[in-house]
């Protein structure tokens, strides 16, 4: 059971992952894009944030 969580949950996060990469790339104006300590703080937060969530739902 564990072993299918952690797959769900890494497939989850490289969903994630993947989306982000998208969305830095095709940032085109300057005052719009995060600078790359921003963005990697970003996807810091991004990451707990929805891993929290997947392990709350997982538990109920």
């Amino acid at each position: 059971m564990e072993n299918k969580l952690e797959k769900i949950i890494v497939e989850k996060l490289n969903s994630i992952e993947e989306d982000l990469a998208y969305i830095k790339q095709h940032m085109m104006e300057k005052e719009d894009a995060l600078s790359e300590e921003e963005f990697n703080t970003y996807i810091r937060r991004f990451d707990k944030e929805n891993l929290e969530r997947l392990l709350n739902v997982l538990n109920r």
